[in-house]
């Protein structure tokens, strides 16, 4: 697929342009993620529900968008300031990721829907577990970007993708976890070659509960983006590590 590059854009500052939607697409449509229906021009109606946390940001935008022209009704979530954005992009309902009754907001609009995908409070512990059981897969995009407190945050996503680990083990559902890699390579342009710091004190790995699955009878998939990179793991181990 190619396109146009604008005048106003440099190669570089391009180049990450195409990184939201393969992102997206692959976690929503590929075989080995979430499985869903592909986009057509006339989609009719898939009668499931995608969970989108993280509405508003450079994959949750693609997402919304994708699944949308796949047939399938999105609920989001996002900052109040981007929830007009986010239903012009066709989601159904938008809630504040910051409220405190959020859960309960998602689990009321997704009540008796069946769920494509589902995403809860990286807090909720209860809730990311209730929706991670009833899900038919699960796909993780969120993480708090307050660097003031990222070695905090990242024991929150570690402790976050447990619960949906734990929740969907035995079960033979997918679970999908996405990291940022801005610092894989610091000081130059990082490519599909470069891995993650093996540096245990480095706050933010998100991969280690599918890698330890892993070694229980799971298998994991990883695809890696110049700045995202995705961990894959088939819940089918008898105990998490």
């Amino acid at each position: 697929m190619t396109s146009p590059l604008p005048d106003a854009l440099s190669f570089a500052e391009a180049a990450v342009l195409p990184l939201g939607i393969t992102t997206a697409a692959s976690a929503l449509f590929q075989r080995d993620f979430l499985a869903m229906n592909p986009p057509v021009a006339a989609p009719a109606s898939a009668g499931q529900t995608l969970l989108v946390w993280g509405g508003s940001t450079g994959v949750g935008v693609n997402a919304i968008q994708l699944a949308v022209a796949a047939g399938y009704r999105v609920v989001a979530t996002g900052s109040p300031r981007n929830f007009d954005t986010v239903k012009r992009l066709g989601a159904e309902a938008v809630f504040d990721y910051r409220s405190p009754t959020v859960a309960t907001d998602l689990l009321r609009a997704s009540h008796g829907r069946r769920m494509a995908g589902a995403i809860g409070s990286l807090d909720d512990l209860d809730t990311l577990r209730s929706a991670a059981s009833d899900a038919d897969a699960v796909i993780h995009l969120a993480f708090n970007h307050d660097f003031s407190r990222f070695e905090e945050n990242s024991a929150q996503d570690r402790r976050a993708i447990g619960t949906l680990g734990d929740a969907l083990k035995g079960s033979d559902k997918i679970l999908l976890v996405t990291s940022g890699v801005a610092l894989l390579a610091p000081g130059r342009v990082a490519t599909e070659a470069d891995v993650p710091t093996p540096d245990p004190s480095y706050p933010r790995r998100p991969k280690k509960r599918p890698a330890c699955w892993r070694t229980a009878g799971c298998t994991q998939r990883p695809c890696g983006w110049r700045r995202r990179s995705m961990a894959l793991a088939r819940s089918t181990a008898s105990s998490p590590c």
